[in-house]
């Protein structure tokens, strides 16, 4: 510790804490002082169990009665079949309590101060930890069957990709501000392209151009243009062609 004290600020504050996170010794001194400086002793925050005067009647007490004597202090101790032992052959305070993280480690608790610890017997310490335990696995496993469920998302697009498909967009875009135009301009050619009732129609010139201009409407263009040229020939055959002669009967 003392090359540590070189490299910090003395025995402040930096020292302290570099000394909690490093040391379980140290947490414990300092956790029993803090506890026994503001209620006079040191209490389980699980169950209750007055832990320094468990660990001096422990200590009083020949072995074979320190069994009667967990049993009705502690009686969950029993179920932790290590620690039971140790607490009956060795009643010494390290084997009876232990600092707790309040906040979990893996949630960051580990870089917290003296403030995050509460003093736990060795049982209900042990307790909480397999209940954190079995939380977390339970977490995990929902985590990982919503990762299975979920369809995996498409990876994110290029600057290259990204200025392409906005081209596209707005090319789709001015096409469909410009369909109603085109449409109204297809359908009024249409309208010249198409025989009127008294035989007259349009120049097939137009029909072309509006063919060119709509590829949309292009078959239908196509189609009266059809219409006109047929239309057309009818209308010469029937101005320049000559009367026709009656027929002469045979004779029998």
């Amino acid at each position: 510790y003392e090359r540590v004290a070189d490299l910090t600020c003395g025995e402040g504050e930096c020292f302290q804490a570099w000394v909690l996170r490093r040391n379980p010794s140290a947490v414990r001194h300092k956790l029993r002082k803090a506890y026994v400086a503001a209620v006079g002793s040191l209490f389980c925050q699980g169950c209750g169990v007055d832990l320094l005067r468990l660990a001096s009647a422990l200590k009083a007490l020949p072995v074979d009665e320190r069994q009667q004597l967990l049993r009705q202090r502690v009686p969950h101790l029993e179920q932790r079949a290590g620690k039971w032992t140790r607490a009956i052959c060795e009643p010494t305070e390290g084997h009876l309590w232990e600092a707790d993280h309040i906040r979990e480690v893996r949630h960051g608790g580990g870089e917290a101060g003296l403030a995050n610890f509460q003093p736990l017997c060795v049982a209900c310490h042990q307790l909480k930890t397999n209940r954190n335990s079995a939380a977390e696995a339970r977490r995990r496993r929902q985590a990982a069957f919503q990762e299975r469920e979920t369809p995996p998302s498409s990876p994110p697009l290029t600057l290259t990709q990204l200025s392409a498909a906005r081209k596209r967009d707005a090319s789709a875009g001015s096409a469909a501000a410009d369909e109603p135009r085109r449409r109204r301009r297809t359908s009024a050619l249409f309208s010249k392209c198409v025989v009127s009732s008294e035989g007259e129609s349009s120049d097939g010139a137009e029909c072309d151009a509006a063919a060119s201009d709509s590829d949309s409407d292009a078959s239908l263009l196509e189609m009266a243009c059809r219409r006109q040229g047929v239309a057309s020939g009818r209308a010469g055959a029937a101005q320049g062609a000559l009367p026709l002669l009656p027929a002469t009967p045979r004779g029998d």
